[in-house]
């Protein structure tokens, strides 16, 4: 047990120390000496003293905040002491402000002026978050945040800011760059945001964006909904960074999650076998990996998935201990839809999402080295309980040139997919290549697509209407219909255009000479019910088929082809969704009760359950893989690992699933 104690010490201070590192500057005006508050009034203020004031009517948190007060048209500065930064380092600055005046910029001055901010119109009776962020021109212990002011308004007690920080963090975005396909994730959850660059280096892109969209209704019979378009491209959110918890202002919060982690196999398998060495340098993902949440900040206890080798649940790296990857590299982040308003006009769900993109390096496997995939973990962490709840993935495809593209659905392969109308792109030339979405392991409920616009068949503007896309209608609520451009007809349907557009085969928007444009499509599953404390998983794959040979149909058929092979590799991996929770989940029952031998093993491993005669034994990789699955009959049996080499994780539930056992098994 002071084992057990002294290591979470350590590793807590670890963390501690690496938090206050990635803190610039942060102050929350609840220290003031001679009527000015600490830290602040730096070389660059200008605004007179007797124009600061300690606020303390109603500030953010603590008990006090600072009022500024300037209710002229001439801009005056209020400044942080010196603090801090480095050359070419990513820099977030959030702070909280209400009443009403105009800042009219945020600069970082370290010698001469970075611009963090352009004007920000403050006119709110309640406290109103900002996060803003700049990139370091130089490097410099002399930098102070500086608020422009002007044009408060005594009406509205002037203008009162709280809780200020300056953190960097460890990287807001990453990039896979091993494979075919040049794509990344941000700390937010949006995938690809401008880059879905294939081949790699080309300079051409198939997907400007796509975000995961949901929405349920709960028991009290109330709609809600995330369905995040555009995101930092057009500063419209449903989502924000890191888990579900109490304080999402924390600057420990802000540094730890306001990050993605990549990691590639190769370095977990390095660590693995080289930690205990003299001179091994552990990397940061690996180390700061967000295995455990702060409870005492509401959040959950086990986040991302890790291989806990002593079972006590607490993430300890430097005893050998390693995140769970899928693929060749990934790309992890944690983000919620709880934080924050939402742009879609939707309630929050209270969803936490657990999102790993991935990608796979087969050398000379063109279908993998063509495909990104991602996997969604999503979590109910709101007290209700969902009904006719719907998971959506939205994807803005603009196949090189955007403005005429087509798209399709291939409901045998839960796929969705865009093409060139013509042969030849303006991106591309000729011929066109096809890019699809996929989902690997739900089936297709819905897709619909819509062209950017208003009207019934445009854009969603409020949460009915990115329910209704989830439902497969159309904004006003009527069905979609076969042919033509999928309404106005008489024949309900749940799939857009799922004709063959290489045969001219069936409904497609080729064979009814649609007019071309830039299409969005949605792709759902659903309905099904999520109770609180509920989870689903989705896996999606985004692969690319281009054939060089043939014509923009052919690279279609390419296409096809690509998706099941994907979808051969996906299955032969075994991945399911209590993945995350592999070696880490504490058994229901006594593990003593489950006798596991010989072990080490040659293969043939003996399971001795004593009274237990029901039960199912699942034994995984250490990357998480199903390698086994058996139905014991009896208390006593054997499987054969024979194929398989190394450590091996197994899990024994019994027939209601509580686990009764779990363990480690050898196979030399």
């Amino acid at each position: 047990m002071k084992r057990n104690l002294l290591l979470c010490v350590v590793i807590l201070s670890f963390i501690a120390s690496g938090t206050q590192a990635q803190i610039a500057f942060n102050n929350n005006f609840e220290t003031w000496s001679n009527d000015l508050p600490d830290d602040w009034m730096g070389t660059q203020t200008t605004i007179e003293e007797d124009s600061v004031f300690m606020y303390t009517i109603a500030p953010l948190s603590g008990t006090r905040a600072v009022k500024l007060q300037n209710r002229e048209i001439p801009i005056k500065k209020f400044s942080t002491q010196a603090f801090s930064i480095v050359e070419g380092e990513k820099y977030y600055v959030s702070f909280w402000a209400k009443g009403r005046g105009n800042i009219a910029s945020i600069k970082a001055w370290s010698g001469n002026n970075t611009t963090v901010s352009p004007l920000i119109m403050v006119n709110t009776e309640t406290w109103v978050y900002y996060e803003r962020s700049f990139t370091a021109s130089v490097s410099s212990d002399e930098a102070e945040l500086v608020f422009e002011i002007r044009q408060t308004k005594a009406e509205n007690d002037d203008l009162q800011i709280d809780d200020v920080t300056v953190y960097k963090s460890a990287g807001g975005a990453a990039m896979i760059d091993n494979i075919g396909i040049y794509t990344g994730m941000n700390a937010g959850g949006e995938l690809f945001n401008q880059v879905f660059e294939v081949p790699a280096g080309s300079g051409n892109h198939t997907v400007y964006i796509a975000n995961m969209w949901m929405g349920g209704i709960s028991q009290n019979s109330e709609l809600h909904v995330a369905a995040q378009r555009y995101g930092s491209l057009s500063n419209e959110f449903d989502y924000s960074f890191g888990p579900v918890a109490n304080n999402y202002y924390k600057p420990e919060y802000l540094v730890k999650y306001n990050r993605v982690w990549k990691l590639t196999a190769e370095e977990i398998d390095l660590h693995i076998a080289h930690f205990a060495d003299g001179g091994y340098e552990m990397p940061e993902a690996i180390a700061n990996w967000p295995a455990n949440g702060d409870e005492e900040n509401g959040e959950a206890a086990l986040l991302a998935p890790f291989f806990d080798g002593n079972e006590n649940e607490i993430y300890e790296p430097e005893l050998g201990e390693y995140p769970l990857i899928r693929g060749s590299m990934a790309i992890y982040a944690i983000f919620n839809d709880h934080k924050i308003t939402h742009a879609s006009g939707g309630q929050a769900i209270g969803i936490e999402v657990h999102a790993m993109m991935y990608s796979v390096y087969e050398e000379e496997n063109f279908d993998l080295l063509n495909t990104i995939f991602v996997n969604y973990q999503i979590y109910n962490r709101s007290e209700n309980d969902y009904h006719a709840a719907y998971f959506g993935s939205f994807s803005d495809m603009d196949l090189g040139a955007a403005t005429d593209d087509y798209v399709g659905c291939d409901v045998d392969l839960n796929m969705y997919y865009s093409y060139n109308a013509n042969n030849a792109d303006a991106n591309y030339g000729e011929p066109a290549p096809a890019q699809g979405a996929v989902f690997l392991n739900h089936p297709i409920s819905h897709f619909v697509y819509y062209t950017n616009g208003t009207g019934d068949y445009g854009d969603p503007e409020q949460a009915p209407d990115f329910y209704n896309y989830l439902k497969g209608v159309w904004k006003n609520g009527e069905p979609m219909t076969y042919g033509g451009q999928g309404h106005g007809g008489e024949t309900p349907v749940d799939h857009m255009f799922t004709g063959i557009p290489e045969t001219g085969e069936g409904w497609t928007e080729i064979g009814e000479g649609n007019t071309p444009g830039d299409r969005r499509g949605v792709m759902s599953v659903g309905p099904f019910s999520m109770a609180s404390g509920g989870k689903i998983c989705v896996d999606l794959a985004f692969p690319f088929a281009w054939d060089i040979d043939g014509t923009h149909l052919t690279s279609i058929a390419m296409l096809r082809q690509r998706v099941q092979a994907i979808q051969t590799y996906y299955d032969e991996q075994g991945y399911i969704c209590e993945i995350a929770n592999v070696g880490i989940q504490r058994p229901a029952g006594n593990i003593a009760s489950v006798r596991v031998y010989p072990n080490p093993s040659s293969g043939l491993v003996f399971f001795d359950l004593g009274s237990t005669e029901d039960a199912i034994v699942k034994v995984y990789s250490l990357t998480g893989s199903l390698i086994s699955e058996k139905h014991a009959g009896s208390s006593t049996f054997s499987i054969d690992l024979s194929a398989c080499k190394g450590m091996l994780l197994y899990v024994v539930a019994d027939h209601n699933g509580s686990i009764i056992g779990k363990g480690k098994v050898f196979v030399d």
